[in-house]
């Protein structure tokens, strides 16, 4: 396959440049499907994800003369351009050229490239350091010294990692120079990208969900750490808090904020939803979902007045509890609890074994009433449930009305904060955002900030990747998509990737 004057999606440059990006909605027309349709076209004729047989570089290859391929010739490796006789050259990493299209195509990239940094007279060029970073989390290298040994026998990695240098950072030159970015240029930066985003109506922004988590730190000096203990092992631990809000429709990390680990919930929410409209806009947040870590009388009565609503849970032993446990028990309605949102198999073997469990779910108890809430102007809607074999009663408190959602409706939408749990699931097990790369906290913060930059690039690339892949997380997104084996040949005018042998 050959390339194209204008490239595959339309940019004479294959990537827009900075001064580019503000126009980019007009050059691909009002609406962004045009651009997601072309491409997801384009991965669908030419890319077999359950084996992936042949893709074309559509914008990376001819970005510009400063990006080249490490190319293997016997038993030693050497950096060659394009403008040299064919080579060959294989790689592990395949499936990530399909990355490139949301990184390069949406512009993401001259956004990471202006991210301001302290200056160095000699040393790796920001963009690089950047992007060496970025790989590292996506690929899911636990720590430095993987994504060392990792790029030095890949040369797709390196293609990623080197831009205007022979080398990729090292170990201790990764580990120093993220100092030099300040928190603050980089938040900045951050902010750009997700109003970007919006722009291009790649994220909506209207539903949110709040949620703090514990890291653990190592070692006796750890910058802005405190200690707790731990009742599950047993022990004093170090470490910090971070709080997230984070768009469970579109799977984008909003924002977050990070102190000690004996940091209470509370007193964070309010400031989250407040960078949360300072992002995206006063009147795009419509609805917040929070758990009882947050609860607090004058949050609600904040919500009420900033018109949003929000679904949370209730504590035992407030005044709140107090009234739900005199609703009489003729007032509970029998119901029982599905998601709306849950599996729907579509084999009769799998419908017949849903239409089981189904029957054997005990149905619960449901009630609601208006209630007086400690610290809070109004009344708000608690619903209560009761459930088989329990005591306590379980209870949800809104100001969503009964107009918009029945009782059994706030406990559906209350499930959609479950999405914040498995972000940081997934972070923990497979983005390592625990593993701290720094004893100081600047470090620690920058560090995070790219890691969610990671995140986010993924989930807009998984937009573009057949329903199968849309919903899956970053561990089967690795193994069935972008690890792929693959040989690369180079050569001009041609330029075209080789998989599993069978070329275009």
């Amino acid at each position: 396959m050959k390339s194209t004057k204008n490239g595959a999606l339309g940019f004479y440059n294959g990537v827009p440049h900075e001064s580019d990006i503000t126009k980019f909605i007009n050059k691909i027309g009002a609406d962004l499907d045009v651009y997601f349709v072309q491409l997801l076209r384009f991965i669908r004729e030419n890319v077999s994800i359950d084996g992936i047989k042949a893709f074309h570089i559509i914008g990376f290859l001819r970005h510009n003369n400063r990006f080249g391929v490490r190319i293997r010739t016997g038993t030693r490796t050497k950096f060659a351009r394009y403008s040299q006789r064919k080579k060959r050259a294989s790689t592990h990493w395949a499936g990530m050229t399909l990355i490139l299209d949301a990184l390069y195509g949406l512009g993401i990239i001259n956004m990471i490239e202006s991210i301001p940094a302290k200056k160095k007279i000699r040393g790796y060029p920001m963009l690089q350091i950047s992007l060496t970073l970025i790989v590292k989390m996506i690929t899911g290298l636990e720590d430095l010294h993987e994504l060392e040994n990792e790029v030095e026998e890949d040369p797709l990695l390196a293609m990623f990692c080197t831009i205007e240098s022979d080398d990729t950072p090292s170990i201790p030159t990764l580990s120093r120079d993220v100092e030099r970015y300040s928190v603050t240029e980089l938040k900045e930066s951050y902010k750009l990208i997700l109003q970007w985003l919006e722009e291009l109506k790649l994220m909506d922004g209207s539903v949110a969900s709040v949620d703090s988590s514990k890291l653990y730190g190592e070692g006796k000096v750890q910058e802005g750490t405190a200690e707790v203990y731990d009742y599950l092992k047993k022990e004093k631990k170090k470490g910090y808090k971070i709080f997230v809000i984070y768009d469970p429709v579109c799977g984008i990390l909003i924002d977050f904020t990070l102190f000690p680990i004996n940091k209470g919930d509370s007193l964070n929410l309010i400031p989250l939803l407040e960078r949360a409209r300072d992002i995206l806009g006063k009147s795009t947040l419509k609805k917040v979902y929070f758990d009882r870590g947050f609860y607090d009388g004058k949050h609600f009565d904040w919500l009420k007045k900033n018109h949003i609503q929000f679904v949370c849970r209730g504590k035992q032993g407030t005044k709140v509890a107090d009234q739900v446990s005199e609703i009489p028990a003729e007032e509970y309605v029998e119901e029982k609890l599905a998601s709306p949102k849950e599996y729907q198999p579509k084999t009769e073997r799998g419908k017949s074994a849903k239409e089981k469990r189904d029957a054997m779910k005990e149905p619960v108890e449901i009630a609601e009433r208006m209630v007086d809430v400690s610290n809070c102007e109004e009344k708000l809607r608690a619903i209560a449930v009761k459930e088989k074999g329990k005591k306590s009663i379980e209870i949800w408190l809104t100001n969503i009305p009964a107009s918009i959602h029945s009782a059994k409706g706030i406990i559906d939408e209350y499930r959609n904060r479950w999405s914040v749990e498995v972000f940081f699931k997934e972070e923990k097990s497979y983005w390592y955002i625990n593993k701290l790369p720094s004893r100081k906290i600047n470090a620690v913060k920058c560090t995070i900030y790219f890691n969610f930059i990671a995140y986010n690039l993924i989930s807009i690339f998984k937009k573009t990747l057949s329903e199968k892949y849309q919903n899956v997380g970053i561990k089967v997104l690795r193994r069935e998509v972008l690890r792929k084996n693959a040989i690369l040949p180079v050569s001009l005018p041609q330029k075209c990737w080789q998989f599993h042998g069978k070329g275009i």
